[in-house]
């Protein structure tokens, strides 16, 4: 299954790490490294790696089934690497926002689709995403109204997904996905 490190996400990973430089990857591990890691090495001191590492753990806390700890984390990655790219708007777009969209949109809907079966649940996960956020340093990029303004579009989603929780009910019904809550 591609959440192990194989199949799409092993190649978009691969990839990924072919693209971030080494002097990107900054923390205390190289971005080559991190499919090797544990979940519980990686997410020590991950608040020193790259955005990309946020992501590589979620993969990796859902396919050891724990999901709503997977959730805060790609949420939290969502918050880093978007910081990233918006601080940072002249990036070769072949470089990090590829990479971002590709793990986005590879993890995402698999994260998200679990999350959405549980509304109140995913409320309160993006609630201990912004807070982690908020109480940990980002050595990758630094604090900033850009930050802010990122951290307000996720308030923002959270409070459409409440407002709007019967009807995303309803649809995932619909399409015969569960809603655990």
């Amino acid at each position: 299954m591609f959440l192990r490190g194989r199949g799409v996400l092993g190649f978009i990973f691969a990839s990924a790490m072919l693209v971030l430089p080494v002097s990107q990857a900054g923390g205390q591990v190289r971005s080559d490294q991190w499919n090797s890691l544990s979940s519980k090495q990686l997410e020590s001191g991950i608040e020193k790696e790259h955005p990309a590492a946020y992501f590589i753990l979620a993969q990796k806390l859902y396919g050891e089934g724990r999901r709503d700890d997977a959730t805060m984390w790609f949420y939290i990655g969502q918050i880093r690497y978007r910081a990233y790219l918006i601080t940072n708007p002249n990036l070769n777009p072949s470089g990090d926002p590829a990479v971002f969209s590709s793990l986005f949109n590879t993890i995402g809907p698999v994260i998200n689709g679990y999350a959405f079966g549980d509304i109140p649940q995913l409320l309160k996960i993006i609630d201990r995403a912004l807070d982690w956020d908020a109480k940990n340093p980002d050595a990758f990029t630094p604090k900033s109204a850009k930050r802010d303004e990122v951290r307000a579009g996720l308030a923002k989603l959270k409070l459409q997904i409440a407002a709007q929780q019967d009807e995303i009910r309803a649809q995932r019904k619909k399409n015969g996905l569960e809603n655990r809550n």
